[in-house]
């Protein structure tokens, strides 16, 4: 009896093995090689990352600028006059997305704010120049970029926009033309003096003269122009060329960023080491002296150069 309990127990669990349904997890279930989508889905073709960032909109423009010579201009100062024209009509087409940013951000910039950002936004592209039959008219003919999306704009603004201070002793040094940005101070001197006075006069205040490594601090010293009144035509700053091509800063410090003007540096003089700044911000190799050996070219005279000085600490300031 107990062998018959035995046998019939036996064949019930292999029955049981054999003929149980096959019940297999969710977790356990293999991947199936053609998924059937739900019935209301809708297949994304392009699935978007959880980090992706804004996309840039980077917008191409193009203006005309003219100048007509007087007795005192020549084909090279009488270019960089139309040009300069030719870069303010775009900066005046740039300005117009400035201007829906503040309004969007309810940012209530004032003009000049609005123009000196949109001018830090822009790189020149292409540049052709025309004089007319008798070389009376000067015109510029140039196409630029900009990149036009909200978080650009958002970036310069941050670094040119007018901030609270909560030392009382930075509206002191306002007073006298010295500005901040990012702990580092700056001020513009109208001075007229050759590159080693310059430096020298820097470092009697307890500074160097202006050395830009990034956009942001380029964006920066244009503001400071601005506000200053822009009086020169040129600026020295701590940049020179050790070897022709090779530029440096005089504080040795690191020389990663340009903001060349276009065609330069060109050494177009032979002698051409040192960098300025155009009043408009952007970048000249010229000779120690100025140019003022050219009896042609009033714009270079050293008496239309000025200089910038920098401070990297307000401690160091001994104005």
């Amino acid at each position: 009896m107990n062998a018959l309990k035995k046998f019939f127990t036996a064949f019930l669990i292999v029955n049981f093995i054999f003929n149980a349904p096959n019940v297999t997890s969710a977790e356990d279930e293999p991947p199936s090689e053609n998924p059937t989508q739900n019935e209301n889905s809708v297949p994304n073709e392009n699935p978007t990352p959880n980090n992706e960032t804004n996309s840039v909109e980077v917008k191409e423009f193009s203006a005309e600028g003219e100048y007509r010579l007087g007795d005192n201009d020549t084909r090279a100062s009488a270019k960089i006059k139309a040009l300069d024209d030719a870069k303010r009509k775009i900066a005046e087409q740039v300005g117009v997305y400035v201007q829906s940013y503040s309004e969007m951000n309810k940012s209530n910039l004032d003009r000049d704010l609005i123009r000196t950002a949109a001018a830090a936004m822009i790189k020149v592209k292409t540049e052709q120049v025309e004089y007319s039959e008798n070389g009376t008219l000067c015109k510029v003919f140039i196409t630029a970029e900009a990149e036009t999306d909200s978080k650009h704009i958002a970036e310069i603004l941050k670094e040119i926009e007018p901030k609270p201070k909560p030392d009382p002793n930075q509206h002191l040094l306002e007073l006298v033309g010295i500005y901040e940005h990012n702990t580092h101070y700056y001020k513009v001197y109208d001075e007229s003096m050759n590159w080693y006075e310059a430096s020298n006069r820097c470092k009697e205040v307890g500074g160097h003269l202006v050395t830009i490594t990034s956009k942001e601090e380029q964006a920066a010293v244009q503001s400071i122009l601005l506000y200053s009144g822009k009086k020169k035509n040129y600026y020295w700053t701590a940049g020179f060329s050790v070897e022709e091509g090779n530029w440096i800063w005089a504080t040795r410090e690191e020389f990663s960023y340009t903001n060349w003007a276009k065609g330069e540096p060109n050494n177009d003089l032979g002698n051409e080491f040192i960098i300025s700044i155009y009043n408009s911000g952007e970048w000249n190799d010229c000779p120690a002296d100025g140019v003022n050996h050219i009896p042609d070219v009033d714009f270079f005279k050293l008496e239309n150069a000025g200089f910038i000085c920098e401070w990297d600490s307000f401690n160091d300031i001994k104005t």
